[in-house]
C-alpha cells in the first residue's frame, strides 16, 4: 500500500507540473531482474541548480513563471524513503521547459 502512494505521488506531481492539455505517461519494463516503473511528463521540468535538492523534505517549488504551486514539499522525500523502504531506488532525469521522468527500480520477487 505504501508503494502504490509513492507512485501516485510521482503522478500526481507530474500532473501538478505539466501543461493543462499535457500528457503524463506511465510505463512498466523489466531489466536485468529488476521492475522500472517510469512516469514522465512533458511539463516544466526541473533546473539543475535545484534538481539535488527535489527530495529534501519541506523543499518545494513555489513559483515558475506566472504559475503558483502549492504543497509541503514533502512528498518526494517521503516517495523516495518509500521506495528505499522496498530496496528499492528513485531517479530523475529532467530538462528545463521540457519535462521530467521519475524511475522507480525495484528487485523482481
Amino acid at each position: 500500500q505504501s508503494l502504490e502512494r509513492a507512485v501516485t505521488a510521482l503522478v500526481d506531481n507530474a500532473l501538478k507540473f505539466s501543461a493543462p492539455a499535457g500528457t503524463v505517461e506511465i510505463r512498466i519494463s523489466e531489466q536485468n531482474g529488476k521492475v522500472l516503473l517510469s512516469v514522465e511528463d512533458q511539463g516544466i521540468g526541473i533546473d539543475p541548480e535545484i534538481r539535488p535538492r527535489i527530495f529534501d523534505r519541506f523543499f518545494h517549488l513555489e513559483r515558475h513563471g506566472d504559475e503558483l504551486y502549492s504543497g509541503l514539499g514533502i512528498g518526494l522525500s517521503i516517495t523516495r524513503q518509500v521506495i528505499q523502504q522496498h530496496k528499492g531506488t528513485l531517479e530523475v532525469e529532467s530538462e528545463p521547459n521540457r519535462g521530467s521522468r521519475f524511475i522507480i527500480s525495484l528487485l523482481k520477487w
